[in-house]
């Protein structure tokens, strides 16, 4: 696999884009104080911690390749997957209509 460290910047630039913008998703979910909250808060921790191990775990075992340029792109790949999924999650749950407390 031939990559190139212009496409890993890129990459590496689409990581920090989609992560502000599920940084921004999760203040707005947290900040609301309902009782899904403190939900978001630990799964926001369990999901980095799975993260950090699975991508641990990929390097011990030789998945991430043996050369930097390789382990870097896969590395944040692995970053960009678990991002994505997260800004669908949370961007569905943003556009679903809230009950408001007057029960409309």
């Amino acid at each position: 696999m031939e990559t190139s460290w212009p496409r890993l910047c890129q990459s590496l630039w689409s990581l920090a884009f989609e992560a502000s913008h599920v940084i921004l998703l999760r203040a707005f979910a947290i900040a609301a104080g309902d009782a899904h909250a403190k939900a978001e808060i630990d799964r926001m921790v369990d999901e980095k911690v799975k993260a950090l191990y699975a991508l641990h775990a990929l390097f011990v075992t030789g998945a991430l390749g043996f050369t930097t340029p390789i382990i870097a792109t896969r590395s944040v790949a692995h970053y960009r997957k678990a991002v994505r999924a997260n800004r669908r999650r949370l961007q569905s749950k943003a556009m679903r209509p809230r009950a408001t407390a007057r029960g409309r």
